[in-house]
């Protein structure tokens, strides 16, 4: 999981979250030669499908792995009764927004992070 880019605090996290999602979830794992090379997360809620973390390793970009992580997922949520999908990205991700436009993803706001100094 090391292009996640949280370090093993964020697998951490991610491991520990999991179990406890309260609505329904699917995490889905691509591999190749046994090694993960991309995942990603769908929950479902109300009619629509939530992606989640999707991640695929450098290496491994730009031979459609992206574009099977989404679809699978979306599949999910349409089989979960989502008639709608919603996700996030750095808007500096152009890879990733052009993959998720071609699902007919579009801008509906824009967001920032800030860390809190204590």
């Amino acid at each position: 999981m090391r292009a996640y880019g949280y370090g093993a605090a964020g697998v951490d996290a991610l491991t520990r979250l999991l179990p406890n999602l309260a609505l329904p979830g699917a995490f889905i794992t691509v591999q190749e030669g046994g090694r993960d090379i991309g995942w990603g997360l769908g929950v479902a809620e109300r009619g629509h499908i939530g992606l989640y973390d999707l991640v695929v390793e450098d290496g491994a970009r730009g031979r459609g792995i992206g574009r099977r992580l989404v679809a699978a997922l979306l599949d999910w949520g349409q089989a979960q009764g989502a008639s709608a999908a919603y996700l996030q990205t750095r808007e500096s991700n152009t890879k990733a927004r052009a993959l998720y436009a071609s699902f007919g993803f579009i801008d509906v706001y824009r967001y920032t992070n800030r860390l809190m100094m204590a």
